[in-house]
């Protein structure tokens, strides 16, 4: 969920990466992190 943003330290989640998101998704994520950042 991009709405609640938190700050990822990988190592102390023992976080991997799994694979790539596709575009379209990233795309998306971007959309939504950007509304509620630069809110006008």
């Amino acid at each position: 969920m991009v709405d609640q943003m938190k700050s990822i330290d990988y190592v102390s989640r023992k976080a991997k990466f799994i694979d790539k998101a596709p575009t379209e998704i990233l795309n998306e994520a971007l959309a939504i992190l950007d509304a509620i950042l630069y809110e006008e």
